[in-house]
């Protein structure tokens, strides 16, 4: 796949290419170390272009940290925003796409006994089965008892486009009630989120509660 992309860069020598370490200078990584997450310095100079490189590595953290860091620099000490209150997302361009917003995976893992995790497969997604494109997932996970959002990870075809809905519902605090309650349009691959959120609604339905429904279907199908 790296052969690929390569060839579609343009890259005339690979090998090359693979020599470059992707890794920022040592003395850059300390650097950021010992930056407090207010993104805030007492340098003399103005190290604040540096701080984009960050915990994570990606373009998109780079800027929201410039972001940060810009607004620090230029507003008083009670109004200073707090680099850790941001949700991040990333993508990995495999074959399909696995996007994930929220905590990493590992986190997760470790508080999974606090967790509730609902999934659904890509193959139940209509636009995916019109597409003969079955590969994939779309798993939320909850905080255990409540349907509170804390992460998420869409596997499938252009499952980085699709997992801009999760980090917003991360950021502002919505839960699979406010996704299960929105209108996706169909036939859309994003459905596949509304769908995992409508698992979660129908895991809150009660034994008693699925017999008093079933028992009002029967009587409106009887004397409807």
């Amino acid at each position: 796949m790296r052969d690929e992309c390569l060839k579609r860069r343009g890259a005339e020598n690979a090998e090359d290419f693979r020599q470059i370490s992707l890794r920022p200078p040592r003395r850059l990584l300390g650097l950021v170390a010992s930056l407090p997450s207010e993104l805030g310095t007492h340098e003399s100079e103005d190290w604040n272009s540096l701080f984009a490189i960050g915990i994570k590595p990606f373009t998109h953290a780079a800027y929201a940290q410039a972001e940060y860091a810009t607004l620090n620099a230029l507003m008083p000490w009670p109004y200073r925003l707090n680099a850790k209150d941001r949700v991040m997302s990333w993508v990995t361009y495999t074959d399909p796409e696995v996007a994930h917003a929220g905590p990493p995976y590992s986190e997760i893992e470790k508080q999974k006994a606090n967790i509730d995790t609902y999934e659904l497969p890509i193959k139940d997604n209509d636009r995916a089965q019109t597409e003969s494109e079955h590969r994939g997932f779309c798993k939320i996970h909850c905080k255990k008892g409540t349907d509170k959002i804390i992460a998420a990870t869409i596997v499938g075809e252009n499952a980085g486009e699709m997992i801009a809905e999760m980090s917003l519902a991360i950021t502002r605090g919505m839960r699979l009630r406010h996704i299960q309650e929105s209108v996706h349009a169909y036939p859309t691959r994003a459905e596949i989120i509304r769908n995992t959120a409508t698992e979660w609604k129908f895991s809150t339905l009660t034994p008693s509660m699925k017999s008093m429904v079933g028992m009002w279907f029967k009587i409106s199908r009887k004397f409807g």
